[in-house]
């Protein structure tokens, strides 16, 4: 898969070496993201419900500017 390059500015050092670093990568959209079934017992039960990664980043931009934290939505209440 091929990465497309985003539109920036760098100022160039004839000292120094640039180095790019990819930040905004993550799973596929339908991903499901959730506790591992070998860890989950009765002791240790999950914390945060599974989900799928696409709901995830709906929450994270919904909630953009606001103080809540996104896991809070995946959190179970036990």
């Amino acid at each position: 898969m091929e990465s497309k390059s985003v539109h920036h500015r760098a100022i160039t050092n004839k000292d120094l070496e640039r180095v790019s670093i990819a930040m905004f990568y993550g799973p596929n959209k339908d991903t499901v993201v959730g506790p591992v079934e070998e860890l989950i017992d009765e002791e240790h039960p999950p914390m945060y419900r599974s989900y799928r990664y696409e709901e995830f980043l709906e929450e994270f931009h919904r909630q953009e500017g606001t103080r809540r934290r996104v896991k809070e939505v995946f959190q179970l209440q036990h």
